[in-house]
C-alpha cells in the first residue's frame, strides 16, 4: 500500500510539475513577445501596426506594394516560428519563394529566439534589390529606345518610289558605301523595317571602286 501511495503521489507531482513548467514556458514566451513588440514599435514607429481584428497579429509595409503580416503563436519563440502572410502582387513566385527560404533559414539559425526584426530587415533588403534591378532594366530600355541607331547616322540612304507590277510591289534603296562591311550594316539597318524584312525576295547589289575608278568588287546577291 505504501508503494502504491508513493507511486500515485509521484504521478500527481509529475503532472503538477509538468503543468507548472508548461505555464512557466508560456509565461516566458509572453514576456519575450512583449519585449520584442515594444522593440519593433520603437524601431519602426508608425510603420509597425497591430491588426486588432485578430489576436497577436501585426503588419508592416515594406515599400508601396509589399506588406508582411505576422501572427504570434502562444509558444513563440520557444517552440514555433511566427505565422506570416506576404502580400506582394508585384513579386513573382520565385521571388516569394526566395523570401520564404530566407525566413526559414533565419528561424533555424535562431531557433528559440525572437526573429521578427531579422525577418523584416531581410525582407527590406530583398525587396530593395528587386526594385533596384527593375529600375536598372527600365532605365536601360529607355536609353536604348531614346538613342537613335548609330548606323543610321553613317549612311544617307535614298528610298526610291514604289513600283507595282500585278500583285508585286518593288522599291529600291541606295546609298554610298566604302567597304564590304558597310553593305552588311546597311542591310541590317534596312531589315529593321518590317515591310522590307517580310519581303519575299530581297536583292542586294553593290560595287566598290578605288579612288582612281578601278573596280574592286561587284556583287549581286539574291536569297
Amino acid at each position: 500500500g505504501f508503494c502504491s501511495k508513493n507511486t500515485e503521489r509521484s504521478k500527481v507531482f509529475c503532472k503538477i510539475f509538468s503543468t507548472f513548467k508548461k505555464f512557466k514556458q508560456m509565461n516566458d514566451d509572453k514576456v519575450e513577445q512583449i519585449n520584442e513588440l515594444e522593440a519593433l514599435s520603437a524601431i519602426y514607429g508608425s510603420e509597425w501596426h497591430e491588426q486588432f481584428e485578430i489576436d497577436n497579429c501585426y503588419y508592416i509595409c515594406v515599400g508601396p506594394d509589399v506588406q508582411l503580416s505576422v501572427t504570434l503563436p502562444l509558444d513563440y519563440p520557444s517552440k514555433r516560428p511566427p505565422l506570416y502572410e506576404l502580400l506582394a502582387p508585384t513579386l513573382t513566385k520565385e521571388q516569394k519563394a526566395h523570401i520564404s527560404r530566407e525566413f526559414d533559414e533565419i528561424y533555424r539559425t535562431n531557433c528559440g529566439s525572437p526573429v521578427l526584426f531579422q525577418w523584416i530587415e531581410k525582407l527590406k533588403e530583398i525587396v530593395h534589390l528587386y526594385v533596384k534591378e527593375i529600375k536598372n532594366t527600365t532605365s536601360e530600355e529607355v536609353v536604348k529606345e531614346a538613342e537613335p541607331p548609330t548606323k543610321l547616322l553613317n549612311f544617307n540612304i535614298i528610298h526610291g518610289t514604289t513600283v507595282e507590277d500585278r500583285k508585286s510591289i518593288f522599291q529600291g534603296h541606295t546609298c554610298t558605301i566604302h567597304a564590304a562591311q558597310d553593305v552588311r550594316d546597311v542591310t541590317e539597318l534596312l531589315l529593321q523595317n518590317k515591310k522590307i524584312s517580310h519581303a519575299t525576295h530581297n536583292i542586294t547589289a553593290y560595287r566598290i571602286t578605288t579612288p582612281n575608278g578601278n573596280i574592286l568588287q561587284v556583287i549581286c546577291e539574291c536569297p
